[in-house]
């Protein structure tokens, strides 16, 4: 299984409920997780906000006997949008020069 990518924090981001915090915590000491795994998770349960891929990458490799089922995992949770950055508006800029 790809591992996900720590340092990738794009895509949709959550915001962090008690029940993922939890979860997270846990996470941190499953030796069914890799090394890797464990680390994200200790960093993430700090955190308000996780990237969803990070957080399903440790949900998948976890214990399905023992993780929660996903309603619960985001029960609380919200989705967290980001302002996109603003578009640069050369072309526009010199047209106007020109007028």
């Amino acid at each position: 299984m790809d591992q996900p990518d720590p340092k990738d924090a794009s895509g949709l981001i959550l915001s962090v409920s008690e029940p993922m915090r939890s979860f997270l915590a846990l996470a941190c000491d499953d030796l069914r997780l890799s090394d890797e795994l464990r680390d994200i998770a200790s960093d993430l349960r700090s955190r308000k906000t996780v990237p969803y891929k990070l957080l399903r990458g440790i949900w998948t490799g976890s214990d399905p006997s023992t993780r929660p089922d996903l309603l619960g995992l985001f029960s609380g949770s919200e989705f967290v949008f980001t302002s996109p950055k603003p578009r640069e508006k050369v072309f526009e800029a010199l047209i106007l020069q020109r007028i």
